[in-house]
Order: structure tokens, then C-alpha cells, then sequence
């Protein structure tokens, strides 16, 4: 797998050109592939959509963060600058429906805990060991499932949406929705130090 290090990459589930990740036209149409690809300090921009870690059954697969990397959500997928998304109108979704059968808005959003059907993933985020540097703005997190056993650390059965373990998260225009856990809730940290700036948590 080759590594990829550059200022500023593109993501858009929309996308029909070369999917590297290098313009709008050719972005990427998954977030999970340059979240495993990109190394050092990088922006990643992502457009209106729905967004999943995985197309497979693998309930233990989640968007990943790693210190230097500041995810953007909330564009047109025509923005030049950063400064001209609009989060609220352009909604970003990450999901954690990977069998794809949750009932949802025509966003893609889970509004109802009973809409959350089958197995999903336990945990849409996760943030393990990152520095300051770390960034998630302008999102929408649903439909995470954290049903599974005890486990230390970030177990299967807490922080559905966003399990943040001995991490320094920066988290700002991001609304958590309808998530399902066993023990405690959507956002959890653990050994962590979140800053939240326009946070919304819709249990």
C-alpha cells in the first residue's frame, strides 16, 4: 500500500474522475482510503454525503483518526477555500449502518434508535493516542452500535459514535445522532481530552 503525504486531499462519494484524491473532480469516494493512506500533517475536505469505515461485515472497523490529520465535512464539492462550506446546508454523514438495511432520513441520518437494524459498526470514530493536532468538523455521526461484550479501553459496548481513548480531540460543528450503547455514551473518553466548539449530542 502506498503512502500518501500532501497538503490537502479530497473526499466525495459523488466523485466519477480518477479518485486520488487530488481535486474534487478526481477526489477520493470513500473516507476510509485516505485515512489509511495519508501520513504527516494534511487536511482532508469531504462533501455532502454518506460516508461508511467499511463495505464489509467487519463490525470492528471504524474511521480511524491519527494526530496531523484534520478531517473537514460540509462542502459542495466546488469550494476552492475552506472558509466557503456550508456545514449545516452541505450535511457530511458518518455512518455506522455497514449492512446498509437502517431506516434514515434522505440525509442518511438514523433519527430513531429502533431504526437502527442488524449489525453495526460499534464504533464510527475512533480516536487512540492522537495529539492536538486532530481535527473532526463539520460532520454528522449516526447509527453506531456499541453492543458487543466488555472489553477494556474502547470495548465494543460504549462510544458508539466516537470512542476517544488517551487522545486530544479537537471536535467542533459536529452533531452525534442516534447511537446505541450498552453501558455509557455516544461520545466517550476515556484518558482523553476533547475540545468541544458547536457540539450537539441527539441521543
Amino acid at each position: 500500500m502506498k503512502h500518501i503525504q500532501v497538503p490537502s486531499i479530497y473526499v466525495d462519494s459523488a466523485a466519477t474522475g480518477a479518485n486520488n484524491g487530488t481535486s474534487w473532480a478526481d477526489a477520493f469516494t470513500d473516507l476510509q482510503t485516505p485515512l489509511n493512506l495519508v501520513t504527516g500533517t494534511c487536511e482532508i475536505w469531504v462533501a455532502q454525503g454518506v460516508y461508511k469505515p467499511t463495505n464489509t461485515a467487519d463490525r470492528t472497523l471504524s474511521f480511524a483518526m491519527k494526530s496531523g490529520i484534520a478531517i473537514y465535512g460540509g462542502f459542495a464539492a466546488t469550494e476552492t477555500l475552506r472558509t466557503e462550506r456550508d456545514w449545516e446546508a452541505n450535511i457530511t454523514v458518518l455512518s455506522g449502518d455497514i449492512d446498509n438495511n437502517d431506516l434514515t432520513d434522505p440525509n442518511g441520518v438514523v433519527t430513531d434508535t429502533a431504526h437502527i437494524v442488524g449489525n453495526n459498526s460499534y464504533h464510527v470514530v475512533v480516536a487512540n493516542g492522537t495529539d492536538d493536532t486532530t481535527i473532526i468538523d463539520g460532520f454528522t455521526i449516526t447509527a453506531g452500535l456499541a453492543n458487543g461484550s466488555y472489553a477494556p479501553l474502547c470495548g465494543p459496548h460504549i462510544g458508539g459514535g466516537l470512542c476517544n481513548y488517551s487522545s486530544h480531540l479537537n471536535l467542533t460543528n459536529l452533531v452525534l445522532v442516534v447511537i446505541k450503547h450498552l453501558v455509557e455514551g455516544i461520545l466517550q473518553s476515556r484518558m482523553a481530552i476533547p475540545d468541544l466548539e458547536n457540539f450537539l449530542q441527539w441521543q
